[in-house]
């Protein structure tokens, strides 16, 4: 696909020597990009919040104590937009393709390199394929309490 002379790559290099995709989101995420916070009104505000509103800050911080040092694809979509909207007080449908076109590159990327990381190293993932594979008990992962 094409964009005003640059081309936007759909799948990740086909060599590791290519340069990588330069990220559009990047820039938004500089700590320079964020607008002040004042805790006190914002927890003021937050005291008003309805049972849906409530619900919505509840899976922001749900997504942001579920990541383990390295976000995935779609933790960083949902963050980006959360931050360019609160930043500029807008979102273009523009903005929105352009991050889920990078959402797809990320995804497609992190499924190609889980695939070799397991593909290279299946001694240490014989458990979790037993069990996904339904020979095994499935033990759920323990949840924080709220």
């Amino acid at each position: 696909m094409k964009r005003k002379n640059k081309t936007i790559h759909s799948q990740p290099p086909a060599t590791a020597a290519a340069q990588p995709k330069k990220s559009v989101l990047l820039p938004i995420l500089k700590a320079g990009n964020h607008p002040p916070v004042d805790r006190a009104e914002l927890l003021e505000r937050i005291a008003k919040l309805d049972t849906h509103e409530l619900t919505l800050i509840k899976a922001v911080v749900d997504s942001r104590e579920r990541e383990f040092g390295s976000s995935t694809p779609a933790e960083e979509l949902i963050e980006i937009l959360l931050l360019k909207y609160a930043a500029w007080g807008r979102l273009t449908p523009k903005d929105v393709a352009l991050f889920v076109e990078e959402f797809q590159w990320k995804f497609e990327c992190m499924v190609k390199g889980a695939t070799a990381f397991i593909k290279a190293h299946p001694d240490l993932f014989q458990d979790l394929c037993a069990e996904l594979a339904g020979t095994a008990p499935v033990t759920p992962v323990a949840s924080a309490a709220v």
